[in-house]
């Protein structure tokens, strides 16, 4: 009889297996929802950091911008500066050839006045025989 208490059933066998298997059934499910739970916790953790890269992004753009602005602005002031200089080359050109004109002026006007002094000189001489004659008796 003590063989036939302590020996169970195919039925309860198979009801206490049964009862094991939920229970880790059971236990692997609530892992599988913990591990789920986790990786949703990491799926919002990238998302996150998504944002933040999409943030970064659009800063970048945002320098990127600034630098074709930069860079235009860039190109106009080197477009300006070439006038500049071009303008500058024909001021010089011209400051030469008038500073050319100016020494051959002050020649012309040097001669000039050395001419006008001889003719002073000599309208002074007439002068002075001009007068001589008056005095003299005829």
């Amino acid at each position: 009889m003590f063989w036939r208490e302590a020996a169970m059933s195919n039925d309860e066998f198979q009801t206490i297996v049964l009862r094991e298997i939920r229970e880790m059934k059971k236990d692997i499910s609530q892992r599988f929802d913990g591990i789920n739970q986790r990786f949703d916790g990491i799926d919002q953790q990238f998302d996150g950091i998504d944002q933040q890269f999409d943030g970064v992004d659009q800063r970048f753009d945002g320098i990127d911008q600034r630098f074709d602005d930069i860079d235009q602005r860039l190109d106009s002031m080197d477009q300006r500066l070439c006038k500049v200089e071009h303008k500058l080359d024909v001021v010089v050109e011209q400051t030469a050839g008038l500073m050319e004109f100016r020494t051959e002026t002050n020649h012309k006007l040097d001669k000039i006045s050395d001419d006008q002094k001889s003719i002073i000189q000599v309208l002074g001489e007439h002068e002075i025989s001009i007068r001589s004659l008056q005095r003299r008796p005829v």
